[in-house]
């Protein structure tokens, strides 16, 4: 008996019901196996698609998460150093190069970050490091300016290039003059991550500062007591300090009494102007200076706690 050749169509296997079973129509039959063709299956493909939304939705609120610590910068950067550190035992003269690696960009228009290709850029900032004796020479030839110069010649440096020269062994100098220096690798290597760190926040605490400038720390600690809540709250206010905070509730002792002393008083300017005479102890750093709250920060605490303007911009 002669073999009988092997077609693609499947026979469907033969039943009582003189009208097969399962036999699509070629439609249906040809969307259904794109469905296969791309997942296997039309309840997983639909799920993918959500799954891939929902991605995408979290990567864009993770990328516009308000960056206050720079040390969540960090992981962004790669330090790349010259071939001079492959020579020297330790590094006598090295020129270090900061790159960014970018997986966002920020858009003006929508004054957000917007996802994108990930990507690695130079920034324009350079670490010379210098031993001692090496800065003492230049300096006695007068040629710290040559120096630099040359180096940005060499390296093709542009006018918005920073150059950062850092000097190893001057710890006796700097015992007579204040300033920052370093001694030893160990203390190189912290500097660099305090560099670092400081360019990985600049390009947030810039957009931050732009345009976000009435924004509130998301980061605050729950108050152990009704009088540290209260006080944390004063602070989420732009420009009230702990010390302001102090002087606000040394008028106003709760949340209660601010708001009954607002609704007693029926002229407007005067509620504007009922906390501009407190007494703030200390400036921000800590360091005690006596001064008022001043009309502006009062009128700032009265539009937050008692205004009716829901886009009034404090």
């Amino acid at each position: 008996m002669g073999a009988k050749p092997i077609t693609r169509r499947r026979v469907p296997t033969p039943t009582n019901d003189p009208k097969p079973k399962g036999i699509l129509k070629p439609s249906i039959q040809l969307q259904k196996g794109k469905d296969r063709a791309i997942d296997g299956n039309p309840k997983t493909l639909k799920a993918s698609v959500k799954d891939n939304a929902k991605e995408q939705a979290k990567l864009q609120r993770d990328i516009n998460k308000l960056v206050t610590d720079r040390r969540d910068t960090l992981k962004d950067f790669t330090i790349e150093l010259s071939r001079a550190f492959e020579s020297y035992s330790f590094v006598e003269s090295l020129k270090q190069k900061f790159r960014r690696q970018h997986i966002a960009r920020y858009d003006n228009k929508s004054k957000e970050w917007v996802p994108t290709t990930p990507h690695a850029t130079l920034e324009e900032l350079y670490v010379l490091f210098l031993s001692a004796d090496t800065l003492v020479l230049v300096l006695l030839q007068e040629g710290v300016t040559e120096m630099l110069a040359s180096l940005r010649r060499t390296y093709h440096l542009t006018t918005r290039s920073q150059i950062f020269i850092m000097v190893d062994g001057l710890d006796g100098y700097y015992k007579r003059k204040k300033g920052l220096h370093v001694e030893g690798a160990e203390d190189t290597a912290q500097w660099l991550f305090n560099i670092t760190g400081d360019l990985g926040i600049r390009p947030h605490k810039r957009i931050q500062e732009s345009f976000l400038p009435f924004c509130t720390n998301t980061r605050v600690k729950c108050g152990s007591s009704k009088m540290d809540t209260y006080k944390k709250m004063l602070q989420q206010i732009r420009n009230i300090t702990e010390s302001a905070a102090d002087g606000i509730i040394g008028e106003a002792p709760t949340l209660r009494e601010l708001f009954e002393g607002y609704a007693q008083e029926p002229d407007v300017d005067n509620r504007h102007d009922r906390l501009k005479e407190v007494i703030v102890s200390n400036k921000k750093d800590g360091t005690a200076k006596s001064r008022i709250l001043n009309q502006a920060l009062s009128k700032k605490v009265h539009d937050v706690f008692w205004g009716d303007d829901p886009l009034v911009l404090v």
